[in-house]
């Protein structure tokens, strides 16, 4: 955490004023544990912020799609036939730390809000879907 800007202070009287103290930070999340639920099953996290999910999608053959909350949607067209994740906090797919270019056809991300009754996710083809939720707060 840094600084972002001069110390603002007004005086008010003899003995009083105001200060204003700006801090910059690149994340100023603080993260706990990380929990998975399987397709089907509501996430929950117990933090006091939104969490943002990443989704393991196990191997398989054909492009297929996840439905989130809301009738959220994310299809994947062209779909690695290993073991990938969709990361929502970078919006990609990568399968073994590499970011797949436009493998991606819809992409309508969602986030974990803090406490019940969570979110549920499925998946449209015979993979496996799993919802990885890291606690997060503010």
């Amino acid at each position: 955490m840094r600084l972002a800007s001069a110390t603002q202070m007004t005086q008010l009287d003899a003995t009083t004023a105001r200060f204003l103290v700006t801090f910059w930070s690149a994340d100023p999340r603080t993260y706990g544990e990380v929990r998975e639920f399987p397709a089907g099953t509501a996430a929950a996290q117990r933090g006091n912020f939104p969490a943002t999910p990443r989704l393991l999608v196990g191997a398989g053959t054909g492009g297929y799609t996840v439905t989130g909350p809301g009738g959220r949607v994310v299809t994947v067209t062209t779909a690695p036939a290993g073991a990938h994740e969709i990361d929502f906090a970078t919006a990609g797919l990568f399968l073994g730390g590499v970011r797949q270019s436009n493998a991606i056809g819809t992409y309508q991300p969602w986030t974990i809000p803090p406490g019940l009754p969570g979110v549920t996710a499925t998946i449209s083809s015979a993979r496996t879907l799993t919802q990885r939720v890291t606690d997060t707060f503010m």
